[in-house]
């Protein structure tokens, strides 16, 4: 008489044979396969990105909002300085103490600043600014102002853009209001009278602040 526990223990034998030569062709298939996922992940991730910090950065940013609807003062003024004009004086608090005002900016010509810390174009230009400054800084008058933000937040924003030049603060809006600009950055070049030559918003090159600070009378 046959002993059918040998008889079982081949047929048991059969898909643990089976199921071993299975795993083993899917282990590398599946590899392959979480790697074309992972790269397709990363690549999306990296497109967000620098659609992100690339596109987006070229782009002013909007501060309407920030100003507020019931902000008449931003509405009266707004866009009512034009090349020609005469800037408004404002007396400004500095970051990092004390104070300043527009009018001390005359006797040369000048490039104010408008920027925040939560502004990807301000971050990216204000260290080209810094280059300019270092190489006009005696010829030029340099400003910048810090747009509805914290003491904290401006402080952090300078150290990490590494900018020398003097900034001021306006946590309301209102001198950002007063020189007609409701998106940021935005940079107004003045001559040795305080009159303005050009007003540009949106992130700016070394180059192009040169060339504005040409026609301002710099040499």
């Amino acid at each position: 008489m046959t002993n059918p526990m040998p008889q079982h223990d081949d047929a048991g034998d059969q898909p643990e044979a089976g199921t071993g030569r299975i795993r083993s062709r899917i282990d590398p298939l599946s590899l392959a396969a979480l790697t074309v996922v992972s790269l397709a992940i990363a690549i999306f991730v990296t497109l967000g990105i620098v659609t992100l910090f690339g596109t987006e950065a070229d782009d002013a940013v909007d501060v309407e909002e920030a100003l507020g609807e019931d902000n008449g003062s931003a509405d009266a003024v707004a866009g009512a300085l034009e090349v020609g004009s005469t800037v408004p004086d404002e007396t400004l608090e500095l970051l990092g103490g004390g104070s300043t005002s527009i009018s001390e900016l005359q006797g040369k010509p000048a490039v104010i600043n408008f920027w925040s810390s939560t502004c990807a174009p301000c971050l990216a230009e204000m260290p080209e600014f810094e280059r300019v400054h270092q190489d006009y800084g005696t010829r030029a008058g340099f400003l910048g102002i810090d747009v509805i933000d914290t003491v904290e937040s401006g402080d952090e924003m300078v150290e990490r853009t590494g900018v020398t030049y003097p900034n001021g603060r306006d946590p309301d809006g209102s001198v950002m209001a007063a020189f007609g600009g409701t998106a940021l950055p935005r940079t107004v070049v003045v001559d040795a009278q305080g009159t303005v030559v050009s007003i540009h918003s949106g992130a700016m090159t070394y180059e192009e602040l040169e060339t504005s600070l040409r026609e301002a009378g710099v040499s």
